[in-house]
């Protein structure tokens, strides 16, 4: 059996790096501008590798790079989804968090 491995990104056909799915793709784009439309900050490269100083916001980072890698399995295999259609998802699971949050010590600023 013959493994296919491609250095392309499965959401958008640029070459695929770390820095590009958790950052530089357009889904990755979409997903932190959600992100900073919700919270009001603005996010870095340095930000998501190096984190915040402050643990809700870390946590919100770790699950966004968790989703944008969710997205890229699925589209693996075999699930298209648009951009509007993720950050949709996306919007969705981090309201779902914030009432989450909200019910525990971790609730902060946010």
């Amino acid at each position: 059996m013959e493994i296919n491995i491609s250095d392309k990104c499965i959401l958008c056909n640029e070459k695929e790096t770390v820095l590009h799915l958790l950052y530089e793709c357009n889904y990755a784009q979409a997903s932190w501008d959600t992100i900073h439309k919700a919270l009001n900050i603005t996010i870095s490269p340095e930000f998501i590798v190096c984190g915040a100083n402050d643990k809700c916001l870390n946590v919100i980072f770790a699950y966004v790079c968790y989703f944008l890698y969710k997205e890229s399995v699925s589209e693996r295999n075999g699930v298209k989804r648009f951009v509007d259609q993720v950050t949709k998802r996306l919007e969705v699971e981090f309201m779902y968090g914030k009432k989450i949050l909200a019910c525990t010590n971790l609730s902060g600023e946010i």
